[in-house]
């Protein structure tokens, strides 16, 4: 799993913007449900909530997230909990070309 870091340093290197708050929100369930947190928030359906918070830039911030933790992007909790791995989001696929961890 990437650090809060390595997430701000790739949505810079993307989009030209580290967007800390998505970065947060988007792992804020951690503390409370430790690794499983992703199955309510690195979906697509996540995607679409962070969308209507914090915008279309917002959702693609989201986007390089999940794709850094992932490698795929689940439609729903369903999906992620069962590992229906043909319905994800570009999985498998090289989508970004991440910069290193400085």
């Amino acid at each position: 799993m990437a650090t809060y870091k390595q997430h701000c340093i790739d949505c810079e290197f993307i989009l030209g913007k580290s967007h800390e708050d998505v970065n947060i929100w988007i792992d804020d369930l951690q503390q409370l449900y430790g690794y499983e947190h992703r199955k309510y928030r690195h979906t697509l359906e996540g995607i679409e909530e962070i969308r209507i918070l914090f915008g279309d830039e917002g959702a693609m911030a989201a986007e390089i997230h999940i794709l850094r933790d992932m490698c795929g992007i689940p439609k729903d909790t369903h999906d992620y909990e069962f590992g229906c791995f043909l319905d994800w989001k570009y999985y498998g696929e090289k989508r970004f070309n991440y910069p290193p961890i400085s």
